[in-house]
């Protein structure tokens, strides 16, 4: 829930998502997420967001350096839109990793 300084507390978003993930060897992750999100529940006229992505990361051993990317498919009020994000992550606390 957030607030809007116009609305007060009338605003009341809504979200959920599942994700399935895999790690098939050391230092790489796989996921597939579905996602649903609704920026106000209290207007019958706001536009939800149904989206899809799948991801993978490889984390470099020898260094703090994650590499990410990931494809995503939404539909929302304006139809479906597809977009590829790519992600280069350091590390400033040393020993995290994910997998």
């Amino acid at each position: 829930m957030w607030l809007d300084p116009t609305f007060g507390s009338d605003i009341l978003a809504t979200g959920a998502y599942a994700q399935v993930a895999y790690l098939p060897v050391s230092h790489v992750i796989l996921a597939l997420r579905h996602e649903c999100f609704n920026p106000n529940v209290s207007v019958a006229t706001a536009s939800s967001v149904s989206q899809w992505t799948a991801a993978a990361t490889y984390d470099f051993a020898a260094v703090p350096l994650r590499f990410a990317t990931d494809f995503s498919r939404a539909r929302g009020r304006s139809g479906f839109r597809a977009r590829w994000r790519i992600q280069v992550q350091y590390f400033l606390i040393r020993g995290f990793r994910l997998g």
